[in-house]
């Protein structure tokens, strides 16, 4: 199943875990994928957000090991309106969102 484009509406997520790393293109540049595991309210899901660390400030790589990323603060109820998903191995994993609170 591909990739959905569509405003799903919005999800009650419980972050649980976060862990960055990196990774090259083919011409060389730098990425940087940030994968939280979240609690839904029920079931699990996986959120990946993808950076450029040339470009944006708040990823900070020294080396092969990402120092700086941002997080979802754990442990802590954020309500999320769900733009981009799609479901692989059963498993539902969230691409673009926006943090409403």
């Amino acid at each position: 199943m591909g990739w959905k484009r569509e405003n799903v509406g919005y999800l009650l997520i419980f972050p649980t875990s976060s862990q960055a790393s990196t990774g090259v293109h083919k011409d060389g540049s730098r990425w940087v994928r940030v994968r939280n595991e979240i609690a839904l309210k029920p079931g699990l899901a996986v959120m990946k957000q993808y950076f450029d660390p040339a470009q944006d400030s708040e990823v900070k790589v020294v080396g092969e090991e990402v120092k700086e990323y941002p997080k979802l603060e754990e442990f802590k109820d954020i309500f999320l309106r769900i733009l981009r998903f799609k479901t692989y191995n059963e498993q539902f994993i969230i691409q673009e969102f926006v943090i409403v609170s």
